[in-house]
């Protein structure tokens, strides 16, 4: 169908650290790609592994494909160095009857060459828009979506539909475009790795003691502090299969070890800080702990699948000074909480709750994870928009 192209997920993997690419919708001249690109958008080797995984890449503009008509992905790759190179995966000529590969030594040249690659690369289009919405807030500055409701706006009010705001939409820019999440499955599914590689925990882990040391480990039920003024000392990657449940003063906090790198924790359930529950990096400037589930609530009730407020991820009661991660779920956050960073597919923020991006989860460096910065040869695929 017709429709604007929000996003596209490469099957991707990385050799050594190569340079981002930049990836590109182009239409057909003569069978090989245009030189003129519709759309753009950037492959971030920080959220590539070793590992095969879908990597999604999400364009600054989102133009009309049309049905029926014929374009190019492309791969548009720095001159790669010696071991710094991008995997783009592929199935046999036959797979994709419609669409053709081809690869090119230097796309940007003058009269580039083409040659055909005999395969056909794996990815996925994404088309149709995202209705983005903002709904009781006040924004000191501007405000940017589709949908705008029962809201105070300082600034201008960027929107299509406007209900109950303090002033009209101004509908003179189109919505936002999609953004990319700044972590990947490929980066949940490394850490995972890098968690068990160091052993496993059998059942919940929830130590008596004031004080705790824990490792990289996969945790196969739920962890859980709940003993007056804990503290845990994180000195590896930890995955919980279960639910993460913190509380009464707690303490989590980095080895000194990380020096200026960062943590992950990730969970498979519900995540639920409260109490005055206050996280610590390893003391130098850029260090932190970030707390990752993977739970799909989206605050409906969910047979007692969710925390109690139906969320993801829910905090609230003074917990302090950590990044938050529930990109399938919903973030509830209340009762002067105070984050670093938080990313959610949905976020409710009540009583005097506060983020204040200071981090930067784009540019941190997790020592167990993937990390670094990380090139394919240039490389393209013809793909056709079906009636």
């Amino acid at each position: 169908t017709t429709n604007p192209v929000s996003k596209v997920s490469l099957y991707i993997k990385k050799n050594g650290d190569p340079d981002d690419a930049r990836v590109q919708i182009r239409n057909d001249n003569g069978g090989v790609p245009d030189k003129a690109k519709l759309a753009e958008g950037t492959l971030k080797g920080k959220k590539v592994t070793t590992s095969f995984g879908w990597i999604d890449v999400s364009f600054g503009s989102n133009p009309n494909l049309t049905a029926g008509t014929v374009y190019w992905l492309v791969i548009d790759a720095p001159k790669t160095s010696a071991g710094n190179y991008w995997i783009w995966g592929a199935s046999s000529n036959a797979a994709y009857l419609a669409g053709e590969g081809k690869y090119s030594p230097d796309a940007n040249a003058k009269n580039p060459s083409w040659s055909a690659a005999d395969l056909d690369f794996n990815f996925k289009l994404y088309l149709g828009g995202v209705i983005t919405t903002i709904d009781n807030l006040e924004i000191g500055g501007e405000a940017h979506a589709n949908t705008i409701q029962n809201s105070t706006i300082t600034g201008t009010a960027y929107c299509q539909t406007g209900i109950g705001n303090n002033k009209p939409c101004n509908t003179s820019q189109p919505d936002p475009p999609a953004q990319d999440l700044p972590v990947s499955q490929a980066n949940i599914d490394q850490w995972r790795q890098d968690a068990a590689a160091g052993g496993t925990i059998s059942g919940d882990f929830n130590p008596q003691d004031d004080t705790v040391t824990l490792g990289s480990k996969k945790i196969t039920g739920n962890l859980i502090l709940d003993e007056n003024g804990q503290t845990l000392i994180v000195t590896g990657t930890i995955w919980v299969q279960g639910n993460i449940d913190i509380k009464n003063n707690a303490v989590i906090k980095l080895d000194p070890s990380f020096g200026d790198s960062s943590a992950v924790i990730v969970a498979d359930g519900w995540i639920h800080l409260d109490n005055n529950g206050t996280f610590e990096g390893s003391g130098q400037t850029g260090s932190y702990i970030l707390l990752l589930s993977t739970s799909n609530c989206l605050g409906s009730p969910d047979g007692g699948n969710c925390t109690h407020h139906d969320a993801a991820i829910d905090v609230h009661n003074n917990v302090t000074s950590t990044v938050i991660y529930a990109s399938e779920g919903l973030l509830h956050l209340h009762n002067n909480v105070a984050l670093k960073e938080a990313v959610a597919q949905k976020m409710q923020l009540q009583q005097s709750a506060t983020i204040t991006y200071d981090s930067g989860l784009a540019s941190a460096q997790f020592s167990s994870g993937p990390g670094g910065s990380w090139q394919i040869k240039r490389g393209s695929y013809k793909f056709t928009i079906s009636p």
